[in-house]
Parts: structure tokens; sequence; C-alpha cells
């Protein structure tokens, strides 16, 4: 049924999806044969990059970040004469504990998240400090580094997260301005 002064769009869009659907029809149907192929292709390619993704996360990221918190602490003890060169510290002095070490943070800490997101985020600040110890003792073990860190804020998850929501400002800048 159509009414006094209605428009006309639904038939149109219709139309053009019909016509759209048609022109993929006829190209996937080109292919023919090779479509498996090219699915597979495209799949391991999808999944490589998923795994290289991974790796550079697990064998570079992740050191990087206990050496920048090495030049952090190092900074604060020296009176700000850290060198750049401590962000290294990592791969040269115990790499493969620190590499374990910041695998099991990020393994437990999802999870905790498996079981309601409220425990994950618990877990996560529980957690904050093994960065720092780990940067701190590079060759302590990992359920000391987990237990210390524990420790250390048992009774200071809230203001660490009070602290986290105070940058919340900037952080929603970063998402406007795609991280610039």
């Amino acid at each position: 049924t159509e009414y006094p002064g209605s428009i006309h769009f639904y038939g149109d869009f219709g139309n053009a999806m019909e016509q759209f659907g048609n022109n993929v029809y006829g190209v996937i149907s080109g292919f023919g044969p090779l479509l498996p192929i090219i699915s597979l292709f495209a799949a391991i390619t999808i999944w490589s990059f998923i795994a290289m993704r991974i790796a550079i996360d697990i064998f570079l990221l992740a050191p990087l970040e206990a050496g920048s918190q090495r030049f952090f602490v190092v900074n604060h003890y020296t009176d700000g004469n850290a060198k750049v060169p401590e962000i290294l510290y990592p791969f040269s002095h115990s790499y493969m504990n620190v590499v374990k070490t910041m695998l099991l943070r990020a393994v437990y800490t999802f999870l905790w998240s498996c079981l309601l997101i409220v425990p994950g985020i618990i877990k996560g600040y529980s957690y904050r400090l093994v960065p720092y110890i780990i940067a701190e003792n590079p060759e302590m073990q990992t359920k000391e580094a987990f237990r210390l860190s524990m420790e250390m804020m048992n009774g200071h998850k809230w203001h660490a997260f009070l602290l986290d929501l105070s940058f919340i400002g900037w952080e929603i800048l970063n998402l406007f301005t795609f991280g610039i």
C-alpha cells in the first residue's frame, strides 16, 4: 500500500541490494574451483599474522615492558640518572624467566577474566606490580613475583583503580585522535 507523499526508498534499496548480490555471485562463481584454495590461503595468512603478533607480544613487547619499568625504577633510585639501555636489561639478564613470568601474568589475568569480568579486573590489579618486581629482580621465581605483587597490592587495588580512572579523559581523547 502506498500512502500519499511516501518515499519509494525501500523499492530502490531492494533493487540495489539484489543487483549487488548478483554482482558478488558473479565474481565468486568466476573463481569456481579456485575458491577453496583462495579461502585456505586467506585463512593461513590470517592465522600466520595472529601467531606472529602473539610471538612479538610474548618475546619482544613483554620484556620491553619489564625493561621500561626497570628504567623508571633505576631512574627513581639514581635521582634521574638512568640511561636508556636500561630498557634492554631483561634481554641480557634472565630473558626466559622474564618472558615466562610476563606470559603467565597475561594468561592468569585472562583465565580469571573468563570467570567473569570483575575477577579478571581484580586479579589484574593484584598482578599489576609484577613487571616492576621482575624488572628489579629478573632472576626471581615466577611464583615469588606473583606472591609479592599480590602482597604489595593488598589494600591498594582501589587506589590503583581510582588512579586509572583519573586518566579516562585522556583515554577518550586518545580514541578521538586515533592514538596520535
